[in-house]
């Protein structure tokens, strides 16, 4: 999971609204709890295969074969963590804080989130 830190690195939540704190607590209380009974939670026990420099080359293709395969290997990075997604036991809770509305990035839920959701 991907959200905008501060400087002191907390997700922000000053701007948020009274139902949007509310879907981040619930959020972090089931973290907390899948955690406390030894169940993971693949975003923080893999935040390298969720992190967005993997959702697009820094660099340009060299040709068409090495677009198809950069496309390729793009698709199979977002099954994988799709699929990582959907075992997760915090998913619905994940679901319900992207979806209300919150401005976050990276891949939460199952799919990829850019801005307001």
């Amino acid at each position: 999971m991907t959200t905008i830190r501060s400087a002191v690195g907390r997700p922000f939540t000053t701007d948020l609204t009274p139902d949007q704190r509310r879907s981040y607590t619930r959020l972090s209380t089931a973290i907390a709890d899948a955690i406390d009974n030894g169940q993971s939670v693949p975003c923080l026990r893999l935040p390298g295969l969720f992190d967005l420099s993997l959702a697009k080359p820094t660099t340009p293709a060299a040709d068409d074969e090495d677009r198809v395969n950069r496309l390729v290997r793009r698709r199979e990075l977002a099954a994988l963590r799709a699929r990582l997604c959907d075992r997760c036991p915090v998913l619905q809770e994940c679901g319900e804080y992207a979806t209300s509305g919150v401005q976050v990035y990276g891949f939460l839920a199952g799919s990829w989130r850019g801005g307001r959701s």
